[in-house]
């Protein structure tokens, strides 16, 4: 009796591979490719910043209400030379399909110590349909060397 039940679980595993099926589909890979015109900004410039010795954490925003006066907070003296980028896009022909890119922080180094700080806080201020302002807050961390602190991010606006 065992070896006809043995028999019988082999016949019904047969028979249900049997009658398997395979199914199959085909992908189609596509990619759009578009080529960026280049576009012209100005240096986001925080100015000349004079902190107390042994400062604060202190922050220094650029902001639309007044270009030519940042919003400062913390140890800072003074602030000169600060400048809001204007950033002009397209040449006015073309339709804005929406999109543009503005990092979340911007890590910027010293020249000679190397010593970090970061930009916040990204903004694009529309000023037309292809000229825009870039507003940021640059964040001093407490106790900051004097030194020169740089880098750079990229900007985009798509328009079609």
């Amino acid at each position: 009796m065992r070896k006809y039940f043995l028999l019988g679980a082999v016949a019904l595993l047969a028979a249900s591979n049997a009658n398997a099926t395979t199914d199959y589909a085909e992908v189609t890979a596509k990619a759009t490719i578009q080529v960026a015109s280049s576009a012209t900004c100005d240096i986001l410039n925080f100015g000349t910043i004079v902190v107390k010795q042994g400062n604060e954490d202190s922050t220094v925003t650029l902001d639309s209400d007044d270009y030519s006066k940042p919003i400062i907070t913390g140890d800072i003296l003074s602030v000169s030379g600060a400048n809001v980028p204007a950033c002009s896009f397209g040449d006015g022909t073309g339709e804005l399909t929406g999109g543009n890119s503005l990092p979340t922080s911007l890590t910027l180094t010293g020249d000679k110590t190397g010593e970090t700080m970061t930009v916040t806080n990204f903004e694009m201020y529309d000023e037309s349909d292809y000229s825009y302002y870039i507003l940021a807050t640059l964040n001093i961390p407490a106790g900051v060397a004097a030194d020169v602190y740089t880098g750079s991010f990229t900007v985009y606006r798509a328009y079609e």
